[in-house]
């Protein structure tokens, strides 16, 4: 789906890899509809000018990337896998489950990093980060943080990790 102004996205279902790119505008989703991307290795991909808001309850992405936007604020249902993605200035993720970044992933804001989880965890994949130009706030609701072998947190200002569960950190992790 590509559009050269905004593109607002009503009840989609892809069962493979979903590219949605609005060159100039911003990207967002009808109220009360579902994007479901979850297929076997599925990609979704989004690149905006201006911002990204897509917070129905019931998405669903197997692999999110975000290639440009603004700002962005995303809700997935469950387990959301990042790859890498920049977002010039605050990037916030709501996910009913868990957070995975895939080995060697940047997800990278110019500003904030805000990531809430509602149940399960926070994965890093080895050699990935998240990273913040400004604050990062990280709330673990009903899971905790790990990494299997590196990964890093990093914020220009302050990181803020709050768990409920536990935090497992093998390997080298870095939160800076």
């Amino acid at each position: 789906v590509a559009g050269q102004d905004a593109v607002t996205l009503g009840r989609t279902e892809a069962g493979g890899h979903l590219t949605v790119v609005a060159t100039q505008g911003n990207i967002t989703q009808l109220a009360g509809t579902r994007i479901l991307a979850d297929g076997n290795n599925a990609r979704t991909s989004l690149s905006a000018g201006g911002d990204i808001t897509l917070t129905e309850t019931q998405n669903d992405f197997r692999i999110l990337e975000i290639l440009d936007a603004t700002n962005t604020t995303l809700v997935e249902t469950d387990v959301v896998p990042l790859d890498n993605s920049s977002i010039r200035g605050t990037a916030t993720l709501t996910a009913g489950d868990a957070v995975d970044t895939l080995a060697n992933a940047a997800f990278v804001a110019g500003q904030d990093v805000v990531v809430t989880l509602q149940d399960g965890d926070l994965t890093f994949g080895g050699d990935s980060r998240i990273q913040a130009g400004r604050d990062a706030r990280v709330t673990l609701q009903g899971g905790g943080a790990s990494a299997g072998t590196s990964g890093s947190l990093l914020a220009g200002r302050d990181v803020n990790l709050t768990a409920l569960g536990s935090v497992h950190l093998g390997g080298v992790v870095t939160i800076q």
